[in-house]
């Protein structure tokens, strides 16, 4: 209930008992003994009708601070109007999510990002995990939620704020195996070369061969010790034998490897679990003695790099001690504001950034949504740092029956193919932006971009129209007015929007009254004027 219909409850209740007093108050004091006999049912009547309209002013104002509208489900809530007739809600964030595009300046992150991310965490029940981009971004969201009125569901996940997620083994602990293991660390590797940040290749043998690698080490510490962290699998890496003759030496048999396997081997086992040990013994006392000195090497040093930084600084206190706070948390309507910009930290910062994603995406595929989950949502500002476009697009794909999805800030089509290389990388970054329902498109600053948001607009059939003049026959023809001027007119298929209308768009500032341009494309269900885009105005106050 709005405002205004509040106050008039509350008006008109309030008249009514003042009625009901100044007819008392006029009342003879001899007729009122006869009055209260014959007429005080109908003044309580009306007491009661007033009291009633007062309750109805106040109570629905408490709840619409905390629900805002929501009718029989939270998706209900509306989060935007894009116009007076065109809601966005929580269903439709849920369903995939928003990739907001644009150049630097273009006004994405103050003007409809400010908005959106004001407009969620406005809900009460919402809940996500928000990757810093940038320095001043912790102050960003920290008045976003001051304005909410909620500071105590923003935790700051940075050095020496005292908490900590050791991610692999909250990963072993909700059920995921070696193989979730090891595409947690192939991940943060992977993320780290794409930013220059680490060494190696994205060959499919060196990937195969590091991912057996790290999947053989894990397994044996899984059964050794219950709890695989980077330090020791770090550990058990490094002292593996690298010789047959190796294999044969006191030391080595008195060594962490050696020990590690006797305690894998003295755990209990199903079927399976063994034959998997076997496996993993296979590997670490035939194959790797065995490898190529060249290989071998160059697959510890991809692996190694890795677990490095997971291993040192304030990453090994941040990921690979404790955990006192973890993607669960987000299931009481907490946020969690991963505060490690990239381009503070380093490879540091990515490897935070990519760990809480990547967890935060887990944990929401798992969990069973009903009517009473709350959605939890990931904001990626800068997300080409992040972007894993062959997981994030299966996270995507999937997100909406389990009540999560993303809210992602980019530059351009270009930011997408970081991931992969040539066509590889294209066609991922095709498959990344089709699973989002929802791309909103500022000014843009190259021409790739432009086209492709003008083909998710379309074509449509256009009629062109003109006049020409035929070579005159004589002087006396055009006097009269019969000249060869005639009207000619063609059809043809051409784009609805153009590409050179997103280098139109306004960004924003005080020479555009604080107002950001951008053009709303989405798929599936079209805007109420019937197409599938929308020229949307967004504030920066």
């Amino acid at each position: 209930m709005g405002f205004l219909s509040r106050a008039f409850y509350f008006s008109v209740g309030l008249a009514t008992v003042v009625w009901v007093a100044s007819l008392y108050s006029r009342v003879p004091r001899e007729q009122l003994t006869q009055i209260r006999k014959e007429g005080h049912v109908i003044a309580g009547a009306f007491v009661v009708f007033a009291v009633f309209l007062m309750t109805r002013a106040v109570v629905p104002a408490k709840q619409s601070r905390r629900y805002r509208g929501v009718g029989k489900s939270i998706l209900d809530t509306v989060l935007l109007m894009w116009t007076p007739s065109d809601p966005f809600r929580i269903r439709d964030l849920v369903a995939g999510g928003v990739c907001i595009i644009g150049r630097t300046g273009s006004g994405k992150t103050s003007s409809s990002g400010f908005q959106l991310a004001r407009a969620i965490v406005g809900i009460p029940v919402t809940a996500g995990c928000i990757i810093a981009s940038k320095p001043e971004d912790k102050q960003f969201w920290q008045k976003i939620f001051n304005a909410a009125g909620r500071n105590a569901d923003l935790l700051v996940f940075e050095p020496r704020s005292g908490l900590q997620f050791n991610v692999i083994d909250f990963e072993m602990q909700n059920g995921g195996d070696s193989h979730e293991v090891t595409r947690f660390i192939l991940t943060i590797d992977d993320a780290m070369q794409r930013s220059g940040n680490g060494g190696g290749t994205n060959e499919k043998f060196w990937e195969k061969s590091k991912a057996r690698t790290i999947y053989n080490g894990v397994e044996i510490i899984r059964k050794a010790i219950g709890k695989v962290s980077a330090p020791s699998l770090a550990a058990l890496i490094t002292d593996a034998a690298t010789s047959e003759a190796q294999l044969t030496e006191e030391k080595w048999r008195q060594g962490n490897h050696c020990q590690m396997l006797a305690e894998a081997m003295k755990a209990p086992k199903t079927e399976a679990e063994e034959h998997d040990y076997r496996q993993a013994v296979d590997f670490w006392l035939g194959e790797w003695p065995r490898m190529d000195v060249k290989v071998r090497s160059s697959i510890m040093a991809d692996i190694m790099g890795v677990l490095h930084t997971l291993n040192t600084g304030e990453i090994r206190t941040l990921l690979s001690g404790g955990t006192n706070v973890s993607p669960a948390i987000m299931e009481r309507s907490k946020w969690v504001l991963v505060n490690m910009p990239v381009h503070e930290k380093g490879a540091g910062g990515l490897a935070v950034s990519t760990a809480w994603k990547y967890a935060t995406q887990r944990h929401i595929l798992r969990r069973h949504a009903n009517r009473t989950t709350n959605p939890i949502i990931i904001w990626c500002d800068e997300y080409q740092n992040v972007c894993n476009s062959v997981q994030d697009a299966a996270f995507l794909a999937e997100t909406r029956s389990h009540l999560g999805g993303m809210v992602v800030l980019t530059h351009g089509l270009h930011s997408f193919q970081t991931s992969a290389k040539g066509e590889e990388g294209n066609r991922h970054a095709m498959s990344l932006m089709s699973n989002f329902p929802v791309k909103v498109v500022h000014s843009l600053a190259e021409h790739d971009t432009a086209k492709f948001a003008s083909n998710l607009v379309g074509r449509a059939l256009q009629q062109r129209g003109g006049f020409s003049r035929s070579p005159r026959a004589n002087l006396w023809d055009d006097m009269m007015g019969e000249g060869g001027m005639s009207f000619n007119s063609s059809e043809r298929m051409e784009e609805i929007l153009e590409p050179n209308e997103f280098f139109r768009l306004r960004t924003g500032g005080e020479i555009n009254n604080f107002e950001a341009d951008a053009i709303v494309i989405k798929s599936g269900e079209p805007f109420a004027w019937g197409g599938n885009w929308l020229k949307v105005a967004f504030s920066q106050r």
